[in-house]
């Protein structure tokens, strides 16, 4: 596909995004969302090794669940194993404590501690193969290919200046949020037909969401809000924080939005990509970032990495079971008139051959958009494609 297709794409949606009126959310079927809470049980438990950190991955593929965690607590080896159905406990260790999915112990011996996680999260499987070539893929062969990832030839940036390409929309075009409204799961109203502000079923089970829990306080990021504007700023308590999502890679990240040298900021969408990736940028400095490589690569603060906050992705009805007093982004104080529950990518999610962007290295084994969940380890990734659990 040419580059002026890429653009004119790209383009489309960004004009359907600034012309769409209408305000509320696309009602979906009403027969997946119910409000009985859903978790298909059937957790797996893999602990593993990559680069010496002792790592227990835990998935299930019927909820779109991969976590990671250091196994290594107060210099102990954890052993964990998967429990039977009684969220939100997803696992237990040898010592007889049960874990939730944000790694707290809230039940045994160490109840109240907490597990490192690991630098990890969730995407395609083409964007992991582009971002770290050749990477390890649980449960497969080691590739015998060998690519070298071209370098940066401008002093000004991290990665190659030409192979950062637009969008197709300007910075801002794709608006991001900041502090948008939330409603109760337990909120009767919200699941109900009404009068009020939520007049059907928009989000079902089976969608996906970002979660995020700090102290007492979870919250539900769906990516059918996520997919029209990428980034949330939002903040719980004291803590500042970024959903940085990017449908393209299929990637989800949590970034503090207190940034080096004591700058706070907001982040938006630059309009600009790297290996099909979105690039963020800060409005304190107004420096660009990769999501995937998760650094500055451009601008004032170049080479600085953000601190990331632990996230679950997973499906509304898990994530929902798993903490049941979880709020949701209304879809209604977002401050933008989208079409909520409409995906505006087509068949991108699920066609192979449609990558709109072209990325500099195309690892074939392993289906482009397979999901994976990659783990960082000194600048090396190792991949755990979702249909191992």
């Amino acid at each position: 596909m040419k580059a002026f297709q890429f653009i004119g794409f790209a383009l489309l949606i960004f004009l359907s995004m600034s012309c769409d009126k209408e305000g509320t959310p696309t009602p979906n079927d009403p027969s997946d969302m119910g409000s009985s809470d859903s978790l298909s049980g059937t957790v797996k438990v893999i602990q593993d090794q990559f680069k010496g950190l002792d790592v227990v991955v835990i998935g299930s593929q019927a909820d779109n669940l991969l976590l990671a965690f250091d196994r290594n607590l107060d210099g102990t080896l954890l052993s964990f194993e998967s429990v039977n159905f009684n969220p939100p406990a997803i696992m237990q260790d040898n010592e007889g404590n049960r874990w939730d999915a944000m790694g707290t112990a809230i039940s045994g011996p160490r109840e109240g501690q907490q597990l490192k996680g690991v630098n990890s999260y969730i995407g395609y499987w083409f964007a992991w193969g582009t971002f770290y070539p050749v990477a390890e893929i649980y449960g497969e062969a080691l590739s015998n290919e060998h690519f070298e990832p071209l370098s940066s030839d401008d002093a000004e940036w991290t990665v190659p200046k030409n192979k950062v390409v637009s969008g197709g929309v300007p910075p801002d075009g794709i608006p991001a949020i900041t502090n948008p409204g939330f409603y109760s799961a337990n909120d009767i109203n919200a699941w109900e037909r009404s009068e009020g502000a939520i007049e059907n079923l928009w989000i079902q089970n089976s969608d996906l969401v970002v979660g995020i829990k700090i102290g007492d306080e979870a919250r539900a990021y769906p990516h059918l809000v996520l997919d029209w504007h990428e980034i949330v700023n939002d903040d719980i308590g004291e803590e500042s924080f970024a959903i940085i999502y990017c449908p393209l890679t299929g990637t989800a990240t949590c970034w503090n939005r207190h940034l080096a040298e004591g700058i706070h900021t907001t982040f938006g969408v630059s309009g600009l990509l790297y290996n099909s990736n979105i690039i963020p940028f800060d409005r304190a400095t107004g420096s660009r970032w990769s999501q995937m490589r998760v650094e500055c690569i451009n601008g004032e603060l170049i080479g600085n990495t953000p601190e990331t906050i632990s996230i679950v992705e997973t499906t509304w009805g898990t994530w929902r079971a798993l903490y049941p007093e979880t709020s949701i982004v209304n879809p209604e104080e977002t401050g933008h008139a989208r079409s909520y529950g409409r995906y505006p990518y087509g068949d991108y999610r699920t066609n192979d051959s449609n990558l709109i962007f072209s990325v500099e290295y195309d690892d074939f084994r392993i289906d482009r958009k397979d999901r994976v969940m990659g783990i960082i380890v000194d600048g090396e990734a190792k991949v755990y494609p979702m249909d191992k659990f």
